[in-house]
């Protein structure tokens, strides 16, 4: 998939862009700041299920992830030069709740001065109808950027069908690039291990 693509479709996706070696780097500077407790992190029935605001805590991790060859596909998505507006990771423990349906620009990122976001997905584990990969609406292209539902209130199913949606398989390697209004949702993890996703959205610098 090209940065048409994502103009189209409001997603595309590129294989293997982050090398075995780096991955595990990844992998390991992230744990140093888990173990270290420095970021925002966040619990539900005591299981950890995201953090926040971690990328700039080490120098290194953010050489690794704001990486010159993911920026030049943000750029060419958001026509001009990217700025970093939020940082989380989501840990999906086997048995993990779903993802209600939904568009990011219900969460009112539109009243930050700007619509032109681009979110970001580097799985650090396989993202598998199984392990909760997210869905993406296929029907985008026929509304661009229509908001379905109201701010912080999931979307209802009576204005979709699920065999709209389409499953993201990604593995480690792999990124993913979708806008703020294509809808998208996630099952319950159905499998036996964690699955891991760094999201890192950006803002053009016109904001």
């Amino acid at each position: 998939m090209s940065s048409s693509d994502f103009n189209k479709d409001g997603y595309t996706t590129r294989q293997s862009i982050i090398p075995p070696e780096e991955l595990q780097e990844i992998d390991t500077l992230l744990q140093q700041i888990l173990d270290d407790e420095t970021s925002y992190e966040y619990y539900k029935n005591n299981v950890l299920i995201r953090i926040e605001n971690f990328v700039t805590i080490n120098n290194r991790l953010k050489e690794l992830l704001i990486r010159k060859d993911i920026l030049d596909i943000v750029k060419q998505c958001l026509g001009e030069d990217p700025v970093l507006f939020k940082d989380k990771v989501n840990f999906k423990s086997p048995g993990g709740t779903p993802d209600v349906l939904h568009q990011d620009i219900q969460a009112k990122w539109d009243t930050y001065g700007t619509k032109n976001f681009v979110t970001v997905g580097l799985p650090l584990d396989p993202c598998t109808e199984e392990t909760s990969c997210v869905y993406f609406y296929q029907k985008q292209s026929e509304s661009p950027q229509k908001m379905y539902g109201d701010y912080f209130e999931p979307l209802s199913w009576q204005k979709f069908n699920k065999k709209d949606f389409k499953p993201l398989i990604m593995y480690p390697g792999d990124v993913s690039f979708h806008d703020i209004y294509i809808p998208h949702y996630s099952d319950v993890q159905k499998s036996k291990n964690l699955r891991r996703v760094i999201w890192l959205t950006f803002n053009g610098t016109s904001a």
